[in-house]
C-alpha cells in the first residue's frame, strides 16, 4: 500500500521512525504530506541543529526549495547552528543552485563571515570557479579580507586557481595590487608557490604592478631562486615592458 493513501494518523506514526532526509523526501511527494510532516521535520532538525539542521538546509538548498529554507529560518534554526548565517558553512560544496536558493532568503548575506573571518567568496576562491562566478553575480565583495589578512584573489593565487583568478579579475572592483601586512601581493604568492598559470592570469590585468613585493624581497629574485625558470622569464619580460 502506498504511503500517500494511508490515514493521517498512521503517516504520523511512521514518521516517528524516519530519518531527516527520509522525512524531507516525503515532504516533496505531495501537498498533503507536506502539510502533515513539515512541523515534525522542523522539530526533528531542531533537536540536533549542527548536524540535522545543517543537513536540512542542504537538502532544501540543493532542491531549490526556498519555502523550506524560509520555514527553517522562521523557526530560528540558524541561530542554533555554528556559522548558521554563512552560505559556505551551511553548504560547503557551494553549488550555484545552493547559493541562489540560500541567498533568496534575507537571513543569508553574500558577504557573511565565518569564525575565521572568511566570506563565501574567499572559501570558493580556493578552486571553485562556478561558485565564484555565482557569488560575484550576487554582489560579493572581491576585496574582502579574511582574518588571515588576505583577499580572495590572494587565496586563489596561493592555491594555483588560475580559472578563479581570471573570474575575479573580470570584476572591475577587484584590486589586483592589494597586499597583506607582510607586503605579499597575489602575484608574489603565485610566484612563491611556483604557479605559472596563475602568474600568467594575473599578468593579463593591465593594472598589475609587477614590482610590488615585500620589503627587501623581489618576485623576480624569488622566481630565480625557486624556479621554475619560466616564472622568472615571464616576470622579467613583463618588468622590461613597463620599465
Amino acid at each position: 500500500m502506498s504511503l500517500l493513501s494511508l490515514p493521517t494518523e498512521l503517516v504520523l506514526q511512521i514518521s516517528d521512525s524516519l530519518e531527516a532526509f527520509e522525512l524531507y523526501s516525503l515532504l516533496q511527494c505531495n501537498r498533503r504530506l507536506a502539510n502533515i510532516l513539515t512541523s515534525i521535520f522542523c522539530n526533528l532538525v531542531l533537536s540536533d541543529p549542527n548536524t540535522l539542521g545543517k543537513r536540512a538546509f542542504q537538502l532544501a538548498a540543493k532542491s531549490s526549495d526556498i519555502e523550506m529554507v524560509k520555514s527553517l529560518v522562521a523557526i530560528g534554526l540558524p541561530t542554533h547552528i555554528l556559522n548558521g548565517h554563512h552560505v559556505g558553512y551551511i553548504c560547503p560544496s557551494l553549488t550555484p543552485t545552493e547559493i541562489n536558493t540560500l541567498l533568496s532568503v534575507d537571513h543569508f548575506s553574500v558577504d557573511a563571515r565565518d569564525t575565521l573571518g572568511r566570506t563565501p567568496l574567499y572559501i570558493a576562491a580556493e578552486n571553485n570557479p562556478a561558485a565564484v562566478r555565482c557569488l560575484l553575480a550576487h554582489g560579493a565583495d572581491p576585496n574582502a579580507v579574511s582574518d588571515a589578512t588576505q583577499t580572495p584573489l590572494m587565496h586563489a593565487a596561493k592555491h594555483g586557481a588560475s580559472a578563479v583568478i581570471q573570474l575575479l579579475l573580470e570584476n572591475k572592483l577587484t584590486d589586483v595590487n592589494l597586499h597583506d601586512p607582510e607586503g605579499c601581493t597575489a602575484l608574489y604568492l603565485a610566484v612563491d608557490r611556483g604557479f605559472v598559470d596563475s602568474l600568467v592570469a594575473l599578468l593579463k590585468h593591465p593594472g598589475i604592478n609587477v614590482k610590488l613585493s615585500p620589503p627587501r624581497k623581489s618576485a623576480c629574485t624569488l622566481a630565480w631562486r625557486r624556479g621554475p625558470y619560466s616564472l622568472f622569464r615571464i616576470l622579467v619580460e613583463r618588468a622590461n615592458m613597463v620599465s
